[in-house]
């Protein structure tokens, strides 16, 4: 590599049915930027979905058999080298419109929120969020690191559950580049709960 040393580095991952991308060579290619990066670099990961099966939550049984596949894998492997995440961004490719749902036989589906998720600056989700257990999380953990969470063009379907899953980030904007339906998302505009403020542009 003709460079001393990478000011940041931007990974893109995108997971299929067919795992043309596992963790273990995910982790490989990290190895190899870490040779020629230090402390101040800035690592992004956008993580693409593009499978059948989606990103919901799975039982130990299921994740060792879909670990390829799912997002959590390449996060952890990011962290269990001790990257630390500028910005995670979670896109789902295989999202139906919502105009289009009452013409499909596609069900909605939705990601499962894990607790390391939120070990970064900024979160950008455009994933319906489904499922969120906060409880799941050790009571006295705390990511301090997370700033800014941003949800586009997508559907949170447990709104309490998830600002509970993010009163463990002591200062925090919430931000929504969409409006959220009543069913969805609380209208209004600014949110205060726990020690965290969220500032959302939605009707």
């Amino acid at each position: 590599m003709l460079c001393k040393r990478l000011s940041e580095v931007n990974l893109d991952v995108k997971v299929s049915d067919s795992e043309m991308v596992t963790p273990c060579g995910f982790r490989s290619l990290v190895r190899y930027f870490l040779e020629v990066t230090d402390p101040e670099t800035i690592w992004n990961l956008t993580l693409e979905d593009c499978t059948t099966m989606g990103q919901g939550y799975h039982g130990p049984a299921d994740f060792s058999r879909c670990r390829n596949q799912v997002f959590i894998s390449y996060v952890r492997t990011l962290l269990d080298l001790g990257v630390a995440i500028n910005r995670l961004t979670l896109l789902d490719k295989r999202k139906i419109s919502p105009y289009m749902m009452v013409m499909s036989l596609n069900k909605r589906r939705s990601i499962y929120m894990y607790p390391e998720f939120k070990r970064c600056r900024e979160l950008f989700v455009c994933y319906d969020i489904g499922l969120v257990a906060p409880i799941f999380a050790h009571e006295n953990d705390r990511f301090t690191s997370l700033q800014v969470f941003e949800v586009d063009e997508s559907h949170v379907l447990y709104k309490r559950d998830l600002l509970e899953y993010l009163s463990s980030a002591p200062s925090m904007l919430l931000s929504s580049s969409l409006p959220f339906k009543n069913n969805f998302f609380p209208s209004f505009s600014v949110i205060v709960a726990s020690s965290f403020v969220c500032g959302c542009n939605l009707l």
